[in-house]
C-alpha cells in the first residue's frame, strides 16, 4: 500500500496535472541543475494546447527561476508520438551550452515521472492491501498506527522531532488545507487565470443568505 503522501499533493490549482504537476517538477528539475543560468521548458499534448489558460507557465516559472526560463508551447508534435499526452521537456544552460535534458511526464493528481527512472510515486511503503490490515498487525504487536508508521519509516525516538513531525502532521495539514481554501476562495467572483469563470461566489451567497433567515 502506497503512503499518504504519494496519493495526496497539494499545490496551485486549477489543475491537479497541469499546474501541481508541473510545478513539482520544474522545481525538482532546478534542484538538479541549481548552477544552469538559463532552462527552456517545452509543453507537449494536452499541456501545450491548454496549458495556458490552465496556467501551467505560470506553475513551472515559480519552481524556476523566472527571469532565467523560457516556456515553449509546442502544438505540432501529435500526441500518438508522445510517451504521454502530459509531456514536458527540461532543458539546462550554462554559458549559453546546454547541460541536461529531461522529458517529464505529469501523470495525474500531480505526481511526475522521469523518463527512464524509476518513480517513487510506484513505491509501496506498506506491505499491507488496505488498512484493515495495518489495524489487525497493530491489534497483534500491540502497537499504535503512529508506533508502526515509526517503523515503517526507520524512524526512532531519537530521530530529529522535525523529520518525526513532518511525517505525523501531513495527513491535519492535507486536511486542514481544504476547507481553508475553500473558504478563501468560496465568495470570489470574476476569472481564474483570465479564462475560468469563479462558480462559487453565487451558491456561497445563497447558504450565507438561507443561514441568516430566522427559523
Amino acid at each position: 500500500m502506497k503512503s499518504i503522501t504519494s496519493v495526496y499533493k497539494i499545490g496551485n490549482g486549477p489543475s491537479s496535472s497541469h499546474t501541481v504537476g508541473p510545478f513539482h517538477a520544474a522545481r525538482t528539475f532546478g534542484s538538479r541543475y541549481p548552477d544552469a543560468d538559463a532552462y527552456e521548458v517545452t509543453l507537449y499534448g494536452s499541456l501545450a494546447f491548454t496549458g495556458e489558460g490552465h496556467g501551467t507557465g505560470k506553475a513551472i516559472l515559480e519552481g524556476l527561476p523566472g527571469e532565467k526560463t523560457k516556456i515553449v508551447y509546442d502544438r505540432v508534435t501529435k500526441e500518438a508520438d508522445l510517451p504521454h499526452p502530459n509531456t514536458m521537456l527540461f532543458k539546462a544552460f550554462k554559458d549559453g551550452k546546454e547541460i541536461a535534458a529531461t522529458r517529464i511526464f505529469s501523470i495525474g493528481g500531480g505526481s511526475i515521472r522521469f523518463e527512464f527512472e524509476p518513480s517513487e510515486e510506484d513505491r509501496e511503503v506498506y506491505p499491507q492491501k488496505n488498512f484493515s490490515e495495518i489495524v489487525a498487525l497493530c491489534n497483534q504487536e500491540k502497537i499504535s498506527i503512529i508506533q508502526l508508521v515509526y517503523i515503517i519509516y526507520n524512524l526512532s525516538s531519537k530521530e530529529p522531532s522535525r523529520r518525526r513531525a513532518s511525517i505525523i502532521i501531513f495527513p491535519i495539514r492535507t486536511g486542514s488545507g481544504t476547507p481553508w481554501c475553500a473558504f478563501i476562495g468560496a465568495p470570489c467572483t470574476g476569472l481564474l487565470l483570465s479564462a475560468i469563470l469563479r462558480s462559487g461566489a453565487v451558491p456561497y451567497r445563497r447558504i450565507r443568505t438561507a443561514s441568516a433567515v430566522p427559523r
